[in-house]
């Protein structure tokens, strides 16, 4: 059992690779959006932690950037994770159309372990407000003792 509520967030991967060119790159369209995802999530992280929650932020690509990403796009509010694909099948977090990727869902997770909240989507301003809005509707209806 955990003691408080935890967020989990899967994104899409970070990079794409190029055969022709036999690298990884960013994609920019995908790179936007986690920029936005990153800095949405660490913008409410003062009322995550008020509501007693922890925020992870996992991805299934380019976790040689995760450490970079954390600080410049996360503020090093949250922690930021690579997700494996065992772990991502266990949250049912696979991409429809590539189950090598994660998919853009987020979990609020009570502290008995029970999901309460999910959420997929590919706005990562609605996942910060709508996983804020049930980590706060849960700590009106389980306050501290």
């Amino acid at each position: 059992q955990t003691h408080g509520l935890a967020l989990l967030s899967f994104d899409t991967n970070m990079v794409r690779y190029s055969p022709e060119k036999g690298e990884q790159f960013w994609n920019d369209a995908l790179a936007r959006v986690r920029s936005t995802a990153g800095v949405e999530f660490a913008a409410r992280i003062p009322r995550f932690t008020a509501a007693g929650a922890t925020v992870i932020g996992m991805t299934a690509g380019a976790t040689n950037r995760l450490a970079e990403f954390s600080v410049s796009e996360c503020r090093s509010a949250f922690a930021v994770a690579a997700a494996s694909a065992p772990l991502m099948r266990s949250y049912d977090a696979t991409s429809p159309r590539n189950p090598a990727m994660s998919d853009r869902t987020s979990y609020v997770i009570a502290p008995n372990g029970r999901i309460i909240f999910s959420h997929t989507g590919s706005n990562p301003v609605e996942h910060a407000a709508q996983t804020l809005a049930a980590v706060q509707t849960w700590r009106a209806a389980n306050p501290r003792r």
